[in-house]
């Protein structure tokens, strides 16, 4: 037991450090832009070949996993993060810039899923605690740099945030590489590579065809796909432009959201735990709606957002029930694919709903004073958090098919 928890701590903490390089990143953008003379085409391409890159790497490098060595696919992983981190530090030239966020992105890409997986491996009976509980430990390693800008101001800076990063990365990745096993011992690894095992696109035919499959996604999509866009639309800057915060206020807000995220992450997990994970997965989703009503429905006292948006971050921790939906109802041969398929599905859909409001929206910095269009933008993520209520409602307690 000592040996499954040191190595889920050295795998989570590789994904506490993509959450942290995300949010460094986020925070910094606009420093970095002007550092290297960027337009918003050349810094939105960076955005884009990001997440492109995260997409396939989670897809086509950690559907791997369970039937490669984990020490080679997180291990590796893990090592082109810290090369893009350092790449970043270096970067003067938008290409430069551009390789340094695709290496990013291939390298972070399989940090939720490899956790995920090693979750599964070494704690198949406590799923829904570990699993959420991994996620609210990444998310409160996130909040902890928006809480901590007002009193270390160095934070605001890429430089300063990526140096520590690829420090980090660089010692994770040597642990990875030294530390982590498969659960598997090599002689039954043989064995097993004995028997029939069906074909990659079987197997994928087998779950694109499972209706347990899609409801999960949509419970994930949902949420966590709602989070990753909304946090997008309601950053830091548009507060200080729109809401006329203050910019170090503005933090704290944001950080509420986050706050709330990590706080249900671990509540609802330690709920599935004992009850299973189709209330709480109800419980979270109608929360969500219910704040993302009271967010659109008029401008309201600082306070009350401050409430709304902690209490929103408390539904949407509950997204990473999704997975424990998904396990009840694949194989564990299947688990890693289903899973590295559906965060794919996860992170498309974040990014389709981050387009579909930056249309709807306008150019709602340029008329903060009209509320309409943000209530605009909000519709969208009301209408994911829908979806997510449907889906949680659709859930079944069902057992894990046979692998």
């Amino acid at each position: 037991m000592q040996s499954a928890w040191f190595q889920w701590l050295i795998v989570e903490v590789f994904y506490c450090l993509h959450v942290l390089t995300l949010t460094s990143y986020a925070i910094g953008a606009d420093a970095f832009q002007h550092h290297l003379h960027l337009n918003s085409v050349q810094m939105g391409s960076l955005a884009a070949a990001f997440f492109i890159a995260f997409g396939l790497s989670q897809l086509l490098i950690g559907s791997q996993l369970g039937t490669r060595s984990n020490r080679l696919i997180i291990g590796v992983s893990a090592a082109l993060a810290t090369i893009g981190a350092l790449l970043l530090l270096g970067a003067h030239t938008f290409l430069t810039a551009l390789i340094a966020r695709i290496l990013m992105g291939a390298g972070v890409g399989n940090a939720l899923v490899s956790t995920v997986h090693v979750v599964s491996e070494r704690f198949p009976s406590r799923f829904p605690l570990m699993t959420n509980f991994s996620q609210a430990a990444a998310n409160f390693s996130g909040a902890m740099v928006g809480l901590s800008i007002p009193f270390i101001p160095a934070l605001k800076s890429i430089t300063f945030s990526f140096q520590l990063g690829f420090i980090l990365l660089l010692i994770d990745t040597v642990f990875i590489l030294l530390f982590v096993r498969d659960l598997k011992t090599p002689k039954k690894i043989n064995r097993a590579e004995t028997q029939y095992h069906p074909s990659v696109l079987h197997r994928f035919q087998v779950i694109l065809l499972s209706s347990p499959f899609w409801t999960s996604l949509a419970f994930f999509a949902g949420l966590f796909g709602g989070f990753l866009s909304f946090a997008e639309v309601w950053n830091i800057q548009f507060q200080i432009e729109v809401f006329r915060q203050d910019s170090n206020f503005a933090p704290l807000i944001n950080t509420a959201v986050i706050m709330g995220l990590a706080i249900g992450s671990l509540g609802s997990g330690a709920i599935a735990d004992r009850i299973g994970h189709q209330i709480p997965a109800r419980v979270g989703a109608v929360l969500t709606l219910s704040m993302l009503l009271l967010l659109m429905s008029g401008s309201l006292p600082i306070g009350v957002v401050l409430v709304a948006q902690a209490l929103l971050g408390l539904g949407m921790g509950t997204a990473t029930l999704g997975l424990t939906a998904l396990r009840c109802s694949v194989s564990n041969e299947d688990f890693p694919l289903a899973s590295a398929l559906m965060l794919t599905g996860v992170f498309m859909s974040a990014g389709l709903l981050s387009a579909v409001v930056g249309m709807s929206a306008g150019e709602l910095q340029l008329e903060a004073s009209r509320f309409e269009h943000y209530q605009r933008a909000m519709v969208w993520f009301a209408g994911f958090a829908s979806m997510a209520c449907i889906a949680s409602f659709s859930m079944r307690q069902t057992q894990k098919p046979a692998a």
